[in-house]
């Protein structure tokens, strides 16, 4: 594996803006979680749950997604996003073979749609674009984060019925 700490270095708005990344680590499995319900609250909102299973269920899926991450990635970063050294959100990437995947990027709500996320997603373009590969994700069609990605550039290749997969590569932005 290699080691792809690098993600903030490219834009020197990152450093401008004091945005830093580092590994995650079991004394995030916290904050992790919080982020991860934070993600789904919208969902969930229409949902009539009482608080303690609402809670279970938010518990259940984030460890079966956090397994799932761990098990399958192949050559993974599992970062956390700080602003000024502070926690606000986590980057998950899978540096494949044939591509780069961005599987993750949630920031916690105060910090959502203030360009952050768009500036991760420019610098793994200019990283995919070096390495002469496509950017792949997917996206919920119902998240907001669609419009950012077709604003980015990025292309439709698959719909799932339940997601979009998406891609960008430097051949499409010509």
């Amino acid at each position: 594996m290699q080691n792809h700490l690098t993600i903030h270095s490219t834009l020197q708005e990152f450093e401008q803006r004091g945005i830093t990344v580092r590994p995650i680590t079991s004394e995030d499995e916290d904050f992790l979680y919080t982020l991860y319900a934070s993600s789904r609250e919208e969902e969930l909102s229409a949902v009539d749950w009482d608080l303690s299973f609402r809670e279970e269920f938010l518990r259940m899926q984030f460890m079966a997604q956090h397994q799932y991450y761990h098990e399958r990635f192949i050559d993974p970063e599992f970062l956390i996003i700080l602003l000024q050294e502070k926690s606000i959100g986590r980057i998950y990437i899978d540096h494949r073979q044939h591509e780069i995947a961005l599987a993750e990027i949630t920031l916690l709500p105060e910090y959502r749609n203030q360009g952050i996320g768009s500036l991760f997603v420019q610098d793994l373009k200019t990283k995919a674009a070096a390495r002469k590969l496509p950017l792949r994700l997917h996206v919920e069609h119902f998240n907001r984060a669609r419009k950012l990605y077709d604003r980015l550039g990025f292309q439709q290749i698959e719909d799932t019925g339940v997601h979009s997969h998406m891609e960008w590569s430097s051949q499409l932005a010509l």
